[in-house]
């Protein structure tokens, strides 16, 4: 049985290995392996996160390789998981705990991603010799954040062949899909106004009792659109949006008159 302060030189070991404290459940930040000082990463969200709909996010970090650099030198890689906030509150302080808790824990995912790893040792800081040190921000591989999801931790690891360097956790608010139709009112054939919170290509369907018509809405990077009335005959009609197979929330103007 190990002695009080052999157990507490232990404890204190186990936290070195790990390259700090985690960050409190929820909160953003992370820590640096204590072989890899000066090394530093962080996330930053480029926009509203919006379930279903395609984002990115901006990777950046301080490097340090510890003294001048060549050709022989190893690059960093950058992994980037994204985690369901609602099923665990805190990234791993190292890749490999992350990659064990996510198969341990099948609903702990947030991606549409085969495996929820959105970068997976395939995005690299190299040197640029001599340098010893660079800056650098890149953005990330473009996800989709899994609908029904609303709260999610981008968990985001910096290694060096097989060890953990730095690492950084960001927790996220995500938004469901959503649309306001402009007008309820529209002359036939005319252009009615859309804006949603996110942007892309959006399905649009008007029913009319056993009529349907289906066309298609460009949404600009502004969140907003126009979609054609053109084809369809006075009368009440009812709105229904889609992304691909996910239904998208309508907000207003549910039901459009075509005058």
């Amino acid at each position: 049985m190990p002695q009080p302060v052999a157990r507490a030189a232990l404890i204190a070991a186990l936290i070195a290995l790990a390259g700090a404290a985690p960050a409190s459940a929820q909160a953003p930040g992370g820590g640096t392996a204590p072989s890899y000082p000066g090394n530093t990463i962080k996330v930053e969200q480029l926009g509203r996160i919006v379930a279903g709909t395609t984002v990115k996010v901006r990777l950046s970090g301080h490097a340090d390789w510890g003294g001048p650099t060549d050709e022989s030198t190893q690059s960093y890689s950058l992994s980037l998981y994204v985690q369901n906030a609602d099923v665990d509150q805190r990234c791993e302080p190292g890749k490999d705990s992350q990659l064990q808790k996510s198969i341990n824990i099948p609903t702990l995912g947030a991606s549409e991603t085969l495996t929820d790893w959105v970068l997976n040792d395939n995005f690299y800081v190299n040197p640029g010799p001599p340098n010893p040190t660079i800056d650098w921000s890149i953005d990330s591989l473009p996800f989709i954040v899994t609908p029904g999801v609303t709260h999610a931790l981008l968990c985001f690891y910096q290694r060096y062949i097989i060890d953990d360097v730095a690492w950084y956790q960001l927790p996220v608010t995500v938004d469901q899909p959503a649309c306001r139709v402009g007008r309820g009112s529209v002359r036939r054939g005319s252009k009615l106004p859309i804006t949603c919170n996110f942007f892309g290509n959006l399905t649009v369907r008007f029913r009319s009792g056993s009529r349907t018509r289906r066309t298609t809405a460009k949404i600009d990077g502004r969140g907003r659109g126009r979609v054609s009335t053109a084809g369809l005959r006075p009368g009440s009609y009812r709105v229904s949006l889609s992304v691909g197979k996910m239904a998208v929330a309508v907000s207003k103007h549910r039901t459009i008159r075509v005058r």
